[in-house]
């Protein structure tokens, strides 16, 4: 029960459903015939939750993911992160992608979202160019993973962390040596 608490957020859409609830069983009041419809709205948004939680939490949703790195960034260059993903799951899933990326990047708002039949599995491609040498520490890889209904997302947690080092433009010497 305690994981399940970690792991269970609610949506936007969550908020947006109870909150027009809300606003019903408000115009209730001087509105008596709403009444019946605010109920019946309640008692759907209620039967849609527990939906969606039993869809989520239920033992066969797995997400799969692995990061893949070069073994050395070069500096002020485009590098190459892949991120692969995978829906084990016999649901069609929206993943909200997460990953703790170095805070050297100073990037706070780093976010891809993707939707992943049964299955399937993909690819998601970004690029860092570090400014500084040093080592750069990634994190973990967080997914949110949601139904169609989209009341609740369940969190995946993928710790696979890792330090890549910073290095001089080894492409751009490639590019010199080639020519050279």
């Amino acid at each position: 029960m305690r994981q399940l608490l970690k792991d269970l957020f609610l949506t936007n859409r969550f908020f947006a459903a109870f909150g027009g609830v809300i606003a019903l069983f408000l115009l209730a009041f001087p509105i008596p015939a709403l009444f019946p419809i605010a109920l019946a709205g309640f008692c759907l948004a209620m039967a849609l939750w527990t939906v969606d939680l039993f869809l989520l939490f239920r033992r066969p949703v797995r997400v799969l993911g692995n990061r893949r790195l070069p073994r050395v960034f070069s500096l002020g260059d485009d590098n190459r992160i892949t991120l692969e993903l995978g829906n084990r799951s016999p649901l069609s899933l929206r993943l909200t992608v997460i990953d703790e990326l170095p805070f050297q990047f100073q990037i706070r708002d780093f976010r891809k979202v993707l939707h992943l039949q049964p299955g399937e599995r993909r690819s998601v491609v970004y690029h860092l160019r570090p400014l500084t040498r040093g080592a750069y520490a990634f994190g973990a890889t967080r997914i949110y993973a949601s139904t169609r209904v989209g009341l609740i997302q369940r969190r995946f947690s993928l710790e696979h962390p890792a330090t890549v080092p910073v290095y001089p433009s080894i492409i751009q010497m490639k590019q010199y040596t080639l020519r050279a």
